[in-house]
């Protein structure tokens, strides 16, 4: 494969892996770049887990890709990806409109779109952003930052895609993550697993990051009827996955508190598995699995949460978990519910 066909690809894994890449090369210091996750959930049954940033993978250009799954209600999954490697301007001066032709990201005025405009799909949606951003501390993760830009704001637009007569009207909620890693994520996480509470007028976003080290770390941030409501390190934690013996366990269940709430989550089996190097060249895919074997999911989640202010919240949402390389027999997951 030639460089020309292995660059898009690899500008893919970039995106995917989050924020990981590979080449024939070292990465230059500069590598890194921006990225954007958005996670919704529709009234529909339908889900949303998308993708999209700009990166310097090294060879001293700026890539830009975007890949997205669309879940039905009934599980099956379906993929929308664009790769833009051109050298073009991908990325506004002021950071807020990601253009990849098919795929936009546009976050310049009050109302936030994302639109998907692929032959196979076709997505338009309408952000209301109004809640604020919630940032963990600096010290929390240094070389992979990250803030919450929306916790669960409403979205609404329309999906179509090949099969279907007409397009779908949409109406939910959705969460938008902006992570801006200083180098390549594969060297200071091995896994980030998120859950996302997508209501009307409460959300909620828990993520634990394992670290090379070990180390495992926590962070919760949640608005309320618009306004973040807490951000900081959750009372307590309690994690249980299913055991893998390839090193990526699937999460099987979820209890937390904080100061505001408890809640229990019970995390369905992935709808969605994606292995991010599968489309590339055998040569290709070996030299990016000496930094990374990245896997990513994401599954369907029940929760009940009970609300200082009296509220009880029971509703489905969705957990995303992200492995940049397999957990190391060290790092091997304390609390194991057992099963695949």
């Amino acid at each position: 494969m030639s460089h020309g066909t292995s660059r898009p690809l690899a500008a893919l894994v970039l995106i995917l892996a989050t924020s990981l890449a590979a080449t024939d090369a070292a990465p230059d210091s500069g590598a890194g770049g921006d990225y954007w996750d958005l996670v919704a959930r529709f009234d529909s049954g339908h889900l949303l887990v998308a993708m999209a940033g700009v990166g310097n993978m090294g060879w001293g250009d700026t890539n830009a890709a975007a890949v997205g799954f669309v879940i039905d209600p009934d599980g099956s999954s379906h993929r929308f990806s664009r790769t833009d490697p051109d050298g073009r301007q991908h990325l506004s001066a002021d950071g807020r409109r990601l253009d990849l032709r098919t795929i936009v990201l546009d976050r310049g005025a009050p109302l936030w779109r994302f639109s998907v405009g692929k032959q196979e799909i076709k997505l338009d949606l309408a952000i209301r952003s109004d809640s604020g951003a919630a940032r963990p501390a600096a010290d929390l993760a240094p070389s992979c930052p990250f803030d919450v830009l929306e916790t669960s704001a409403p979205a609404s637009g329309t999906l179509w895609r090949q099969g279907m007569p007409e397009a779908l009207p949409l109406r939910g909620q959705i969460a938008v993550v902006h992570r801006a890693p200083r180098g390549l994520e594969a060297d200071c996480l091995v896994r980030r697993f998120e859950f996302f509470a997508l209501e009307p007028d409460f959300g909620l976003y828990f993520t634990e990051l394992v670290t090379q080290d070990g180390k495992r770390l926590r962070w919760l941030a949640t608005s309320s009827r618009g306004r973040i409501s807490y951000e900081g390190v959750p009372t307590t934690a309690e994690l249980q996955w299913r055991e893998d013996a390839a090193g990526y366990p699937k999460p099987a269940s979820l209890r937390l508190a904080a100061p505001r709430l408890t809640g229990r989550v019970e995390i369905a089996k992935p709808a969605m598995t994606y292995d991010p190097t599968e489309r590339l060249s055998p040569a290709l895919r070996l030299a990016v699995s000496l930094r990374t074997r990245p896997l990513l999911s994401a599954s369907a989640a029940h929760f009940e949460l009970t609300l200082d202010d009296g509220r009880y919240l029971a509703g489905t949402g969705v957990v995303r978990v992200s492995y940049t390389n397999p957990l190391s027999p060290e790092n091997r997951d304390p609390q194991l519910a057992g099963g695949r």
